[in-house]
């Protein structure tokens, strides 16, 4: 009797853990792109390229790299960077627009060699979103940019989601909760200043087209203000790491003790000075040797 009780105990704990446990993305990447396909679906990837268009435009360099949940969406065409490319972290048709795939947590690319990194909901549905964070660090060239959007725990949706994680079937719930001043502390500690927040998507997440429709003049109203309770952020932060410059060796100071061959200064011309040569050197009398007559 006792050892049913322990198992039905054990077995509820691990339905528990599961259930609240951030699921690996490859597992949930295509209900991910089934609910981003609804209305209010829709209506946030709109609001999310419209925030990150005005300040993409100012950023310059020479690669371009984005990490998706949706590696089929482009957000960085308002970008002026040629080189631009998209990873995908499971290879499906969904991931017709990414250049390969990989592994958030372990990039195939050398250190600092990315000028701006975009991470869409990367860390949101990241088993390790430290790891993940870290490795766009790493790649991230000093001076460089990276690009943090997210769903905001402080508004109705992060209200919702404790319930709707623990009730609900929906892999858009089943998400890490991170607040904007954790990610803060987190870039700080990756040598990265935050730029920049934006807030977005301050509607009731409901899935009605009708509704939705009916609430744009308040979505617009309160994306003005800027205020920390929309569903959405998105942090700009700089990587202010000082990149090392090679010190060159100093030949002239070894050349000295070992030879003891140091090289003449020039003579500078003193601009006072009148360049004709007759006033610099003096007249050489011109003397005539006699001649003798036989």
């Amino acid at each position: 009797m006792s050892f049913s009780i322990k198992n039905c105990i054990g077995s509820f704990a691990d339905t528990l853990r599961n259930r609240w446990q951030v699921q690996p993305l490859q597992n949930t990447m295509l209900d991910l792109h089934e609910w981003f396909k609804g209305p209010y679906g829709v209506a946030l990837l709109d609001a999310q390229k419209q925030t990150i268009e005005h300040e993409l435009g100012g950023y310059f360099g020479y690669h371009l790299m984005q990490l998706s949940v949706l590696p089929e969406h482009k957000f960085y065409d308002s970008s002026r960077i040629n080189h631009r490319f998209s990873f995908s972290p499971l290879a499906n048709e969904h991931a017709e627009n990414a250049q390969a795939c990989a592994d958030m947590e372990s990039l195939p690319l050398p250190d600092e060699c990315i000028d701006v990194c975009i991470l869409h909901h990367t860390l949101d549905f990241a088993a390790n979103p430290q790891q993940v964070l870290k490795e766009a660090a790493r790649v991230t060239v000093p001076r460089g940019y990276i690009i943090l959007m997210g769903f905001n725990p402080t508004s109705v949706s992060g209200c919702i989601k404790p319930f709707a994680h623990f009730a609900g079937k929906t892999p858009i719930w089943k998400r890490q909760s991170l607040r904007v001043r954790r990610l803060k502390d987190w870039l700080a500690f990756l040598d990265f200043s935050t730029l920049d927040v934006k807030y977005g998507a301050y509607s009731v997440p409901i899935n009605n087209e009708k509704y939705l429709r009916n609430t744009r003049l308040i979505e617009r109203s309160f994306a003005k203000t800027n205020l920390p309770l929309g569903g959405t952020y998105c942090i700009f932060a700089r990587k202010d790491k000082v990149g090392l410059t090679p010190i060159k060796p100093a030949w002239d100071k070894a050349s000295k003790g070992l030879m003891d061959v140091v090289p003449l200064p020039k003579r500078a011309i003193n601009p006072g000075m009148r360049r004709h040569s007759a006033d610099v050197l003096p007249m050489r009398r011109r003397t005539i040797a006699p001649k003798y007559f036989p």
